[in-house]
């Protein structure tokens, strides 16, 4: 259900709690019981089950923000787990940023323990990236900063101030690793999952996660 638009953490728990877990169980519910449990709130959501939406669409629109997030069949306090998921979210992420030529210079953390309290943190960078190591580095750091003193039911990572990489002023690197070394690292694993399947390729920083 939270997949849907307006849905939020308290929205979510709000519908949990009337016995909705899924958008099909929301479809099924008569309109005017919705509207009287959620007001507007719920026929707009009763109308959006059904893929129905009167907005209009605007053709030039721009993300502002790019995530990606998991919520865990089980909840977890496994931080293996956590890392190699944060790492797949990390390299999703990145692969968006590449796929519509934009950078960030922020990278924000989502965590939501069982009970579904939820917490972000994010962290502001001294110069954009699409890098899938720097987007899961900057996620690791700020995992560090929650207590894993309970489990987690679902994790995400997001990326935003997005920028064009021609906005993008690069100061170069004569020795050692680059921005572009690593762009077009991420760029060759890009076009080989793109044809070969996203599990036909893992670096070898992944194997040390196993």
């Amino acid at each position: 259900i939270s997949r849907l638009w307006g849905v939020g953490p308290k929205t979510e728990q709000r519908l949990r709690s009337l016995g909705i877990q899924t958008i099909a169980e929301l479809r099924a519910r008569p309109q005017s019981e919705l509207v009287r449990m959620l007001g507007n709130l719920g026929d707009h959501l009763y109308q959006l089950s059904f893929g129905r939406d009167s907005r209009p669409v605007i053709p030039n629109w721009e993300a502002k923000t790019i995530s990606n997030e998991t919520t865990f069949e089980e909840d977890t306090r496994d931080r293996d787990l956590l890392l190699r998921t944060l790492r797949r979210l990390s390299e999703s992420v990145g692969r968006r940023l590449r796929r519509d030529d934009l950078r960030a210079r922020r990278i924000t953390l989502k965590l939501r323990y069982e009970g579904f309290e939820t917490h972000t943190k994010q962290r502001s960078l001294n110069r954009p990236t699409q890098s899938d190591d720097e987007i899961f580095s900057e996620a690791v750091s700020l995992l560090e900063q929650f207590p894993l003193d309970r489990r987690v039911r679902l994790i995400g990572v997001g990326s935003g101030e997005l920028t064009r990489h021609d906005q993008t002023a690069t100061q170069l690197d004569l020795f050692g690793d680059t921005p572009e070394k690593r762009d077009t690292l991420d760029r060759t694993v890009d076009a080989i999952r793109t044809k070969f399947g996203d599990g036909s390729l893992r670096r070898g920083s992944q194997l040390k996660e196993r």
